[in-house]
């Protein structure tokens, strides 16, 4: 599946997910794949080193706490247990990593998870955020929740806080300005 890199782990995971884009992989899929026992390493280095928007069982979780519709629920799947994983859409944001970069450097367990949500998108404004930066942006909680429902209660807009956006899919939101 990666023919140009075949030794590496983290190439035989994201040619792997590429092929799977919006299916739920389970762990053990990615450990097979992965022929490693660190794949959540390589998860993480995905994401943060090179922008791939993969999205875990919690993250998406998270989503079903969005003050949406239940026809806007819909568009999340239901059940996906924390340790599986979807990779959003099949596109390298190449302003990830300068993204996440930023989020770890801002993660304060004493700040207002609300504060740091919209100090983010205020950051980061048209990028395509997800919602995966955003829970470890609060320190792993759902509380970023809070803060995308704070921002469109001041009369912001966020693209995908409907779960209905048109250019991307649930798991990823875009403040405009």
């Amino acid at each position: 599946m990666a023919p140009d890199d075949s030794d590496s782990g983290r190439a035989r995971l994201i040619a792997y997910l590429r092929a799977q884009v919006g299916r739920i992989v389970h762990t053990d899929e990615l450990m097979i794949v992965a022929g490693i026992g660190d794949y959540p390493r390589r998860i993480r280095e995905l994401r943060a080193h090179h922008g791939w928007p993969i999205i875990s069982g919690l993250a998406m979780r998270d989503l079903r706490l969005l003050p949406v519709s239940k026809e806007a629920l819909k568009a999340v799947p239901a059940g996906i247990a924390p340790d599986e994983y979807l990779l959003l859409e099949d596109y390298q944001d190449r302003d990830a990593p300068l993204r996440w970069t930023a989020c770890g450097a801002m993660r304060d367990p004493a700040a207002a998870p609300r504060s740091l949500v919209r100090d983010y998108f205020e950051r980061f404004p048209n990028q395509r955020i997800t919602a995966e930066e955003l829970r470890y942006l609060v320190g792993n909680k759902t509380d970023w929740v809070a803060g995308i429902a704070d921002l469109l209660a001041s009369g912001r807009t966020i693209d995908g806080a409907e779960l209905a956006a048109k250019d991307s899919p649930p798991g990823i939101f875009i403040l405009r300005d």
